[in-house]
């Protein structure tokens, strides 16, 4: 068969399959009717790795496949004595291409379809290499220009392999220059932009290759600036062969860290340090473990009060301020100075003498004797206690804040405006070490649930409804009962009792709904503490509790101490109006103890008296105590309340009480306390 005729006369024949074999740039076959492949070149071997030997009988589809919807055989129609542009798809794993572009045509002789042909100009692999190669560093040069960071990566024998364009602009390089310098000389320039600090955060470029961790540093330029650097290790085919840095400018994260660490360790009124400051100060300092001396002084202001109640509590901000400046008039703009809260101070200082520090005391003290605050023509002074605590031997900071505080509480309650140094040997500090025992064992007891609810009745000599009074008792660590005498000091000291009243009422909800068959149509009397009226979230606690429990209004009592009462006055009633709006009941607790128990009674509402237990204690002693118990019975008959007296500890002693008009009786003599669940007996 002669090809020449059938070739379209655009080409040159004569020439055509000599070129096709020369240039490896150039595939051509042929084909009979059916693409049985007839002929081809041995450009075919660098597309798909098969010489032409091999195909030479073989059919066109065995290695190529249309990438267009049609099929081989619209794709043989199409090229019936015309010239086609085709896409085709190479059937090879080893192909380097995904896909071909094809001119080709029918091939006919004496008009007659007698095959067909193909030719198209393919690309070595190298050339096609290159330009992915070129693709990528175009596609690495846009990603390295767009980052952030400045990186560069150096390999083993110490030559930049990498350099983002930030680098240049964030170190001040000339990148012309920057070619014509060493590593060291690099490293070098670097070291002369950060300040004298940062010299030392900077690690050589040569440090260990070998080393798999990544580093962190921070640098600080001379020109304010801070940089984070990173370093991690280069790895090829899973071999270290450098190390990667990248620098980020992180200044403006830093400032604003540093702006909220200052507005997290500053008091927003006075600008002085804050309570949270002092105690991670004081932290930092205990870990130190330095020889230095070091003191702190707990400083409370003296009739503060009078300038909140008189002028207002913008007037009270405004001296607080003024007395802050003075503070640190006295002690200097670096003092260690932080306002504790309300009108509390703390004063640090470090390595200084006993006689350096008691003279520190006099000194604000004298300060703070020649200011006044003036208001509406009036004048107002205030004074200052100061508890002093040396620390050079403590090892807890909390200890520090316990004693300084009790060292100041013992200033304001021996006469106010002195200071007294902390002594662990003197009487009035041992409490403060019993408190703190008696707080670890509450805190032990809470997280382990060794508190339990007890009881003890309440009788009256008609036999009217049950009525007890809820106790609370904790239990050791060796299984024995613990009185409330011995560790409720400390709970209220150190802010506890809000907790164990709401562990109280919860426990008794709990125990109320257990058994509401047995223990329903009691009046139960609950203890609550001054720390929980003071508290609005403690009416909704109580409020929700009931409701969840299903409780009965009327079979709850709630006992509050009259000197609570009064301390929380507005709260208190807030409180006592809503129960006894819902049913329940309310006892004052230890009437006659405070100085101004009359004066409030037609104030707050109520439904018992409980008469201090010291009165009956000592009723046979003093006749003034039965008189006293007898003008508090005639108050209640007048006012339509109940009296109850406790310590009746003989029949004796309950009908003397009795004798006096004494609604109901609590003490020994009718029962000891017990726990909670002997009433289901």
């Amino acid at each position: 068969m002669s090809h020449k005729e059938n070739i379209p006369q655009s080409i040159n024949s004569g020439s055509f399959y000599d070129f096709g074999n020369i240039s490896a740039n150039i595939l051509f076959w042929e084909t009979d009717v059916n693409l049985k492949i007839t002929y081809i070149n041995s450009a075919l071997k660098e597309l798909i790795g098969i010489d032409q030997e091999t195909l030479l009988g073989s059919f066109l589809q065995d290695i190529l496949f249309p990438e267009s919807d049609g099929t081989w055989k619209d794709i043989t129609q199409s090229l019936n004595g015309q010239y086609q542009n085709l896409v085709f798809g190479v059937k090879s794993e080893n192909a380097v291409f995904n896909h071909i572009k094809v001119s080709g045509a029918g091939i006919t002789r004496d008009g007659e379809l007698i095959g067909y042909y193909g030719i198209c100009n393919i690309e070595s692999s190298d050339t096609v290499t290159k330009k992915v190669i070129k693709r990528l560093q175009i596609t690495n040069k846009t990603i390295l220009s767009s980052l952030r960071e400045a990186l560069v990566i150096v390999d083993k024998n110490n030559k930049f392999t990498l350099i983002s364009p930030n680098f240049y602009k964030m170190w001040d390089f000339s990148k012309d220059e920057f070619y014509l310098l060493s590593i060291q000389d690099v490293l070098k320039e670097m070291q002369n932009r950060l300040s004298r600090n940062s010299l030392s955060e900077l690690p050589s470029f040569s440090e260990d290759f070998t080393n798999p961790e990544k580093t962190k540093h921070s640098l600080k330029f001379i020109d304010g600036r801070i940089i984070e650097g990173r370093s991690s290790p280069h790895i090829i085919d899973g071999k270290i062969e450098g190390r990667c840095w990248s620098f980020n400018d992180i200044s403006k994260q830093s400032y604003l860290v540093d702006k909220l660490s200052n507005l997290a360790f500053r008091d927003s009124l006075t600008k002085l340090y804050n309570r949270r400051w002092c105690e991670k100060k004081l932290k930092q300092l205990f870990k130190r473990q330095t020889a230095e001396a070091m003191a702190f002084l707990y400083m409370d202001l003296d009739h503060f009060k009078v300038i909140n109640d008189s002028c207002g509590h913008l007037h009270g901000d405004k001296a607080l301020e003024q007395i802050s400046q003075v503070f640190l008039n006295t002690f200097g703009k670096k003092a260690l100075l932080a306002r504790l809260g309300g009108d509390e101070f703390g004063l640090i200082l470090l390595d200084k003498s006993q006689s350096q520090v008691i003279e520190a005391a006099n000194q604000v003290k004298k300060a703070l004797s020649n200011y006044t605050y003036l208001w509406k023509k009036k004048i107002f002074k205030v004074g200052i206690s100061i508890g002093v605590v040396f620390i050079d031997k403590e090892d807890d900071f909390k200890t520090v804040f316990v004693h300084a505080d009790e060292a100041c509480y013992q200033a304001k309650k021996t006469g106010k405006n002195k200071y007294i140094i902390y002594n662990a040997e003197k009487d009035e500090f041992q409490k403060t070490q019993t408190e703190l025992k008696w707080y670890d064992a509450i805190q032990k007891a809470l997280l382990n649930g060794k508190f339990e609810l007890w009881c003890q009745p309440i009788k009256n000599l008609d036999k009217s409804i049950p009525h007890y009074e809820i106790l609370l008792r904790m239990r050791s660590e060796d299984d024995k009962i613990i009185s409330p005498a011995l560790f409720m000091g400390s709970a209220d000291r150190f802010g506890m009792m809000y907790i164990i009243d709401k562990l109280v009422v919860d426990n008794f909800c709990k125990f109320y709904e257990n058994n509401i068959d047995i223990v329903k149509n009691t009046l139960f009397s609950i203890n609550l503490s001054g720390h929980s009226l003071s508290r609005g979230s403690f009416l909704d606690f109580v409020l929700s509790s009931f409701k969840k429990y299903k409780i009965e209004y009327s079979d709850i009592c709630f006992e509050i101490t009259e000197s609570e009462i009064i301390k929380n006055l507005d709260k208190a009633i807030v409180f006592i109006n809503e129960v006894r709006a819902l049913g329940c009941k309310i006892s004052l607790d230890d009437f006659g103890k405070g100085l101004t128990s009359f004066s409030y009674l037609k104030n707050i509402p109520f439904d018992f008296i409980k008469i201090d237990g010291q009165f009956i204690k000592e009723l046979n002693d003093d006749k003034i105590n039965a008189a006293i118990i007898k003008s508090i019975v005639y108050i209640a008959e007048i006012m339509n309340k109940k009296t109850i007296a406790e310590h009746i500890e003989n029949e004796e002693v309950l009908n003397q009480v009795a004798a006096l008009g004494v609604d109901f009786f609590q003490g020994y003599y009718f029962s000891k306390p017990h726990q909670i669940t002997k009433l289901l007996e």
